[in-house]
């Protein structure tokens, strides 16, 4: 994304792209319609309460978040007064359409929101200026990263210790995930977590010691199977073998999550030619974890 400056300030800019769609972010900047401000809402705080008669007070019984609100607010110029006719037709197509999208701004480029504009807003006329804001609403109440774990772009603007690298090529049967986000529940809507092994196991589990969760496989695999774990799916070349698990879920908590797998093979060390000493360590199968940070 490239920079723009005013002076010695950063010019803000905001990038737009189709949920789905393979096409870079349109950088509003370069389409004429000029950022002045974007404005993120603290996340709202949804908390039950359970009263009994009789007694005092309530028994909080947990809370969650909820949508998350957000408002831009722009200008744009155009030509002449015909001119605007057709830059306000072409500022409502762009974010009144009835698919989500996605919205990024400048000042954190390796994050994005998956939002939808609420409400009905007008452009203020002023000669061949209009001014307008947009409120806009996610459903989820993170942002999101750019992309997957396993794409090596997500890393571009973020500053953490590792890299897709080490999401894409596990061979080991202890290992260490980093999650630089919120934690990772695949039960929310918004959540995305695949965790995959391709090889053979026998009775494959799985533990997460810094969240406890533990999930196993009643089952065997051989060396061309693919095991997948995508949320709560259990899949075996993509057939449901959940009913064959402990319905478990693995979650992965903020920052480090040990990862200890078993019934898988252990590697073996041996000689690359009988002749010679030099050991050879035949690698684990692989794991593999795709998911999206997400950041409050």
């Amino acid at each position: 994304m490239e920079v723009n400056t005013i002076g010695e300030f950063e010019q803000l800019d905001l990038y737009v792209q189709k949920a789905g769609s393979s096409e870079a972010p349109l950088s509003l900047l370069a389409a004429g319609i000029v950022p002045r401000d974007f404005i993120i809402e603290s996340p709202e705080l949804m908390t039950t309460y359970e009263e009994a008669a009789g007694l005092n007070g309530a028994v909080d019984m947990g809370a969650v978040y909820g949508k998350r609100y957000m408002v831009g607010d722009f200008y744009a110029k155009a030509a002449d007064e015909y001119d605007f006719l057709a830059m306000r037709d072409e500022i409502f197509a762009l974010f009144n359409g009835p698919e989500p999208f996605y919205i990024a701004e400048s000042r954190e480029p390796g994050k994005r929101w998956l939002v939808r504009t609420e409400g009905r807003y007008s452009l203020d006329r002023q000669r061949t200026y209009g001014f307008f804001q947009v409120n806009f609403v996610s459903a989820s109440p993170f942002s999101e990263s750019i992309g997957l774990t396993t794409d090596p772009a997500t890393f571009t603007h973020l500053d953490l210790p590792v890299s897709s690298f080490n999401y894409t090529s596990i061979q080991s049967g202890d290992f260490r995930v980093y999650n630089a986000g919120t934690k990772i529940d695949p039960r929310n809507p918004n959540t995305t977590l695949r965790i995959i092994y391709k090889g053979s196991s026998e009775s494959l589990r799985l533990y997460n010691h810094a969240t406890g969760d533990y999930w196993r496989y009643d089952g065997r695999s051989n060396d061309d199977d693919t095991i997948t774990i995508d949320g709560v799916r259990s899949l075996k070349n993509g057939l449901s073998i959940v009913r064959n698990t402990n319905l478990g879920v693995i979650t992965l908590a903020p920052g480090w999550n040990r990862i200890v797998a078993e019934g898988v093979p252990t590697p073996v060390r041996q000689a690359v030619q009988a002749q010679l000493p030099r050991p050879k360590t035949n690698l684990m199968n692989p794991f593999r974890f795709e998911f999206k940070y997400n950041f409050i």
